[in-house]
């Protein structure tokens, strides 16, 4: 009987030093752990355009955006109260596509500013990395273009990844 009692007793002393640990713990971890930051929802988006040759003018197409929830509401313009982060951006000369093309991706909201310039070459898809992304605000469009030195009726086409966040 005696030694059924030390048992018990050993056991119910393992079980209230088990609970009081994970008390313990508990509460350390809770102190320790930092406070979250407020995060901004991001939204994932694709973007689709072309750029086109033209012996008289360069052609200046607005890319076309969609959120990946959301593909059947297309927008140009980032909405209000957004800003869009471009991350990537795939360069597709199409089979009409016989030389170089230097194509233009411009930010714009009255004139065009170039983000980036980049010669594409035929039957060669290019792409490019933006590490930290590049950020276009509120009210302004993405467009593409080429230069006006190539020969006319050819296209790269414009494939864009990256996402849609607060202002």
């Amino acid at each position: 009987m005696r030694c059924v009692f030390q048992t018990i007793l050993i056991l119910a002393g393992i079980f209230v030093g088990i609970v009081i640990g994970i008390s313990i713990n508990s509460r350390v971890q809770a102190r320790s752990e930092p406070e979250s930051p407020i995060v901004t929802e991001k939204q994932s988006v694709t973007g689709h355009g072309r750029a086109f040759t033209s012996w008289e003018h360069s052609e200046i197409e607005n890319i076309t955006f969609s959120l990946k929830s959301d593909p059947h509401r297309p927008f140009s313009t980032v909405p209000k109260g957004k800003k869009l982060i471009i991350t990537d951006v795939v360069y597709h000369p199409q089979r009409r596509a016989i030389e170089t093309i230097t194509v233009n991706l411009a930010e714009s909201d009255r004139g065009n500013r170039i983000m980036f310039q980049i010669a594409v070459n035929p039957r060669e898809s290019e792409v490019v990395n933006f590490c930290a992304g590049y950020v276009i605000d509120a009210g302004k469009s993405v467009k593409a273009y080429t230069d006006a030195n190539a020969k006319d009726g050819q296209w790269v086409s414009l494939s864009i990844s990256g996402y849609l966040t607060e202002e």
